[in-house]
């Protein structure tokens, strides 16, 4: 068997080797292979669903999660890519990272949105921003429909702003 070279072929492997042992253990949950691996793939047919196509952009504001790494992942798959925006940042820095990446999503945690809506009017390029709640940070996202949801296996929903 050859060595895979990209990311959806390495996680496609991992999947296939190990579908039931841990990938990520985080904040006392964790993911198997295939649960991962299978978020990753709504996330990135969300991502598609949402009209986002090669070479655009989203954006995340949030702290530290494997959340981040599922978005990151997805956008492997699309071709759009995460510019993943450094929590510690003050409101202008946050608003020059989301503007010079040209996100059109913006994923922004809780502990950000207040800042997020304060900035609304300064980031021209995003279109939509989705808050990521607790429960979100524990499991996957699906968009759904033609408004921008994402649902997660906890049957939590959170919408765009």
């Amino acid at each position: 068997m050859s060595t895979p070279t990209d990311f959806t072929a390495i996680l496609a492997s991992w999947e296939a080797q190990r579908p039931d042992a841990i990938a990520i253990a985080f904040g006392g949950s964790t993911w198997t292979w295939a649960e991962l691996a299978g978020r990753i793939r709504r996330n990135a047919a969300a991502q598609r669903a949402a009209g986002l196509i090669p070479g655009d952009r989203i954006a995340v504001l949030d702290l530290n999660h494997p959340s981040c790494l599922e978005l990151t992942l997805a956008c492997a798959q699309v071709g759009t890519a995460n510019a993943v925006v450094n929590f510690r940042l003050a409101p202008p820095e946050i608003v020059y990272v989301i503007n010079d990446a040209r996100a059109r999503i913006l994923f922004v945690g809780p502990e950000f949105a207040g800042i997020v809506e304060k900035l609304r009017e300064e980031l021209p390029t995003v279109e939509r921003v989705i808050r990521i709640t607790i429960a979100v940070r524990k499991t996957a996202s699906e968009i759904v429909g033609s408004s921008i949801c994402w649902r997660l296996a906890s049957g939590s929903w959170v919408g765009d702003t």
